[in-house]
């Protein structure tokens, strides 16, 4: 392979990674003003009970449970 090619194909996939950049770029930009949209939509009591209401489930689930199934159910939970 001559060093003109080369240099071509790196060329060429330098283009296309920066292509690939923007339009994930665009992407995330578009996801953020979406997700944006859809929670001014939520009312903020439902939003302000459902995070009293998880913290209440965590502290009771600290107190009854041992670590090791803490840390177990935590695994569990990110693996989803």
């Amino acid at each position: 392979m001559s060093l003109r090619s080369l240099n071509k194909r790196i060329q060429c996939c330098s283009e296309e990674m920066t292509l690939q950049r923007r339009s994930a770029v665009t992407l995330l930009q578009r996801q953020k003003t979406d997700l944006s949209r859809r929670l001014r939509a939520l009312p903020l009591p439902a939003v302000m009970g459902l995070a009293v209401l998880g913290g209440f489930v965590a502290q009771r689930l600290s107190h009854r449970l041992p670590p090791s199934r803490l840390l177990h159910l935590y695994l569990t939970a990110r693996a989803f």
